[in-house]
């Protein structure tokens, strides 16, 4: 008589995507997540998300997983709970602000950059612009400069001749919806749409849409005004393959699009961190790293491929590299001297401590609202004759905060005026 007794091996770390399962931006983080679960040690485990994400993502760290997965829209959440649950590790996929994360030992950023990719892009717009003028429609916010930069650097290093114009799309919304500020830059089609044929008045014939949901405007609004013109049009599209999911008309005019792929990131990051590997903080990937390319699926990119990919192979080789250079989002942009956390209740502005402010310091202000979710960013203004009490408690230097926001402006006093470099067209602070 024989007894077959299976070896006690112990149980691999338990490691769960935590996902928004409606967002189309993550579906290549879901991928990566499944082909680690098809061929690394861990099982299949995902937890969507409800409607309050810091509620769930409390739930999920007190059942100690080994490693909790989000995506780039739920670091606000993860900053605001990790610290509680330090021996629980957190990867936020490729986040627009890592910096939320310095303080943090358990959590991993691993981040794409945005220049190399996009200097990819600048070579494909030089090359195919025949009226010398193209276009970018980029978020304004820290994080996503370089995306700009690289499309600047790409064109210049083609053909110093053409004319590169930016437009940027503002946290909040700029007075289309009665001044209640719940749009994020981020998708905001409308907005993209506006700035493109902005730009296409101005004669720009290729205009990448660095803005993540907000490009879907900027691409129809190509699609659209390339049946009123005998002169080609083009759009870029950005984060993954926008031909893919793109209508008929739309993939007339998608001359490429710059593809980061968040399925091998996911990958690579739970593989390391099954082997031991945890990075604190920031962990940099870029086309050197397999981590960026570009689509092939249009048309239009049929001509200058070939270019792209040289481009690509020296950038991978080090026979080239993006340059170093850096782009004001706001004129004049710089770090504060004083950052300054508030709470907004749904009735108060609060501020936990009392910042030493000094007479002619630059504030950036950072808040929260009640349901405990960083939904701002900072704002650089002159702080001169600035007092925490004028901050929190003046009607007049706040609009009131949507609590559904996730990126909000601010709108200052008169006794405390906002910088000129802060004067930007079509955003109300």
């Amino acid at each position: 008589l024989f007894f077959v007794i299976p070896p006690l091996l112990p149980e691999g770390p338990r490691v769960v995507l935590f996902t928004v399962a409606d967002d189309p931006f993550e579906d290549g983080i879901r991928l990566g997540f499944h082909g680690a679960s098809s061929e690394l040690a861990i099982d299949e485990e995902v937890m969507a998300i409800g409607g309050d994400p810091v509620a769930d993502l409390r739930v999920l760290s007190q059942a100690s997983p080994a490693l909790v997965i989000v995506g780039p829209s739920m670091d606000a959440v993860v900053a605001e709970v990790a610290s509680d649950f330090p021996d629980v590790k957190y990867a936020v996929m490729d986040p627009a602000q890592g910096w939320r994360f310095d303080e943090l030992a358990n959590v991993t950023v691993p981040v794409i950059d945005g220049a190399s990719g996009s200097y990819l892009m600048g070579i494909a717009a030089a090359l195919k612009t025949e009226t010398g003028v193209v276009g970018v429609v980029s978020v304004q916010m820290e994080g996503l400069e370089d995306f700009v930069a690289g499309y600047m650097a790409g064109v210049k290093a083609t053909d110093p001749s053409v004319q590169v114009l930016a437009r940027w799309i503002g946290a909040g919304d700029d007075g289309r919806n009665g001044g209640l500020l719940d749009l994020s830059p981020f998708d905001d089609p409308a907005m993209g749409s506006a700035l493109a044929n902005e730009l296409i008045a101005e004669d720009a014939d290729v205009i990448y849409s660095a803005a993540g949901r907000s490009g879907a405007g900027v691409i129809a609004a190509v699609a659209e005004a390339s049946n009123a013109t005998d002169s080609p049009l083009w759009a870029i599209g950005v984060d993954d393959d926008e031909f893919v999911n793109a209508s008929e008309a739309e993939r007339e005019v998608l001359l490429t699009s710059m593809i980061k792929s968040h399925e091998d990131l996911v990958f690579d990051v739970v593989r390391s961190f099954l082997s031991g590997e945890f990075v604190v903080g920031e962990a940099g990937f870029d086309v050197t790293t397999g981590h960026v390319g570009f689509s092939t699926l249009g048309a239009g990119v049929t001509d200058v491929e070939a270019q792209l990919q040289a481009a690509r192979d020296e950038l991978v080789s080090g026979s080239i590299a993006v340059p170093a250079t850096t782009i004001d989002l706001v004129p004049g942009w710089s770090k504060p001297d004083v950052t300054v956390d508030v709470l907004f209740n749904g009735k108060a502005c609060i501020i936990d401590g009392d910042p030493d402010i000094s007479i002619g310091d630059e504030v950036a202000i950072r808040w929260t609202n009640d349901s405990g979710i960083f939904a701002g960013f900072s704002f650089w203004v002159d702080g001169s004759n600035v007092t925490v009490d004028e901050i929190a408690q003046a009607p007049d230097s706040m609009e009131l905060l949507a609590p559904r926001a996730r990126t909000q402006g601010f709108k200052f006093a008169p006794r405390v005026p906002p910088r000129s470099s802060m004067d930007l067209p079509r955003v109300t602070r």
